[in-house]
């Protein structure tokens, strides 16, 4: 009787892993990560040479047009208009600052999303074309760095 019922019971338990095999089959569909590095477009940039001491606005030149170098007096001023897109989405974009030499200088504070900024290319599938912004994968900074 005891052999009888330990027969039963190995039989039992044998069929229980050969019930619990999964198979498993193809699609032919793969999803890649949706992980992507976020980028940057520079809307505007201006050097603020030296402010006014009867408090009107600043006089500035481009910084494209007359300084041939990258360099800065003390005090001068590079003000950035930046458009940051990542394609996972506006909400994964926290903050954005100026780096120099490895270390952050300037933390850039929120600005306007601006309409278009050159450059930018748009997320598949998002309907949007060359260059234009949309507030579900694109932020806008204002940042200003005083030379020191």
């Amino acid at each position: 009787m005891k052999f009888a019922i330990l027969a039963a019971t190995a039989l039992l338990l044998s069929s229980a892993f050969a019930l619990a095999d999964v198979v498993t089959v193809g699609v032919g569909a793969g999803a890649a990560p949706g992980n992507f590095d976020p980028k940057i477009c520079v809307y505007d940039r201006t050097l603020i040479v030296s402010p006014d001491n009867l408090g009107q606005d600043a006089p500035t030149i481009n910084v494209l047009e007359l300084r041939t170098s990258n360099y800065l007096f003390t005090g001068e001023q590079i003000e950035y208009l930046v458009v940051v897109r990542d394609y996972n989405g506006a909400l994964d974009i926290g903050h954005a600052f100026i780096q120099l030499n490895g270390s952050a200088e300037v933390v850039c504070n929120p600005d306007d999303l601006p309409s278009s900024c050159d450059g930018l290319t748009p997320p598949t599938g998002s309907g949007l074309s060359n260059g234009e912004t949309d507030s579900d994968y694109d932020k806008a900074f204002h940042c200003l760095y005083t030379a020191e």
